[in-house]
């Protein structure tokens, strides 16, 4: 079942919309209701974000895409907005699961996959088991190959520590994610410890 959250009297369609114009719809996905945000129209990009993260990550890029002629739909990851299934026991294979119905549901197969960072293991997993569904990949961020140096890997801890002060934080953001000389209080916020 789908859902347009913003206009009860919509349940069960879903309409591509314009560029610059978004929807937000909610799926029942297998775990629970998924939120997803939609924007433009034309052959469907569906964007994972990274561990931790909201689809709001691609606020900028969805527009882009829609401004080029695509379809951006991000969903929200599981405990983020109004994606509520359950975080117990969860796996990689049910988070790609996740976006498959999403994809199935809202009749978008076959879509490019997006992913950034720890959702490029999700993109490629969608991949694998479904590739019915997908008519590509694109990996942002992507890694795997070498190993981070342990301050990296510490500081990518730090980020999802509640007990860390803003100071604390924001370093831990700039060492584990962003290069000398750019500004990592762009993702002072944003952060879902208990998804990560």
């Amino acid at each position: 079942m789908v859902s347009d959250s913003s206009d009860p009297a919509v349940a069960g369609t879903v309409s591509p919309s314009p560029a610059g114009a978004g929807a937000t719809l909610v799926v029942e996905g297998p775990a629970g209701p998924i939120q997803v945000h939609s924007i433009g129209s034309g052959h469907p990009a569906v964007m994972l974000p990274s561990i931790g993260r909201g689809a709001s990550d691609f606020d900028g890029l969805v527009q882009r895409i829609a401004a080029r002629g695509y379809r951006a739909v991000a969903p929200e990851p599981r405990g983020i907005g109004g994606s509520t299934g359950s975080l117990e026991g969860v796996s990689m294979g049910d988070l790609a699961d996740d976006a498959v119905f999403v994809i199935e549901a809202l009749g978008l197969a076959p879509a490019t996959i997006v992913g950034h960072a720890f959702g490029n293991r999700l993109a490629r997993l969608v991949a694998t088991r479904h590739p019915e569904f997908v008519a590509g990949v694109v990996l942002l961020a992507c890694g795997g190959q070498v190993r981070p140096a342990p301050e990296h890997m510490a500081a990518l801890r730090r980020v999802f520590d509640t007990d860390a002060t803003p100071g604390e934080h924001i370093a831990a953001v700039d060492t584990a994610f962003f290069a000398s000389g750019n500004d990592a209080s762009v993702w002072e916020g944003g952060w879902f410890p208990a998804v990560a």
